[in-house]
């Protein structure tokens, strides 16, 4: 099942909030397709460097990006 068909499929239960953190986010293909969309604050967390450099260009309105591992943060 894809990160889409999950966010579509629960909807309803992650509705009124207002931030996201996209974690292991890549080069931001969740955060700028879908979680930009819906949340009002979205932060972005990435281990590796090049694709965090790649997710600052594609997704912009990212409010942080953390260059960091899900376990350090």
């Amino acid at each position: 099942m894809t990160s889409f068909v999950l966010i579509s499929k629960f909807k309803d239960k992650i509705s009124g909030f207002n931030s996201a953190i996209d974690m292991g986010a890549g080069i931001g293909r969740i955060a700028k397709s879908l979680l930009v969309k819906r949340f009002k604050e979205v932060d972005l967390l990435e281990p590796a460097e090049i694709q965090i450099n790649q997710a600052r260009v594609n997704v912009p309105e990212i409010k942080n990006f953390y260059h960091e591992s899900m376990q350090g943060f």
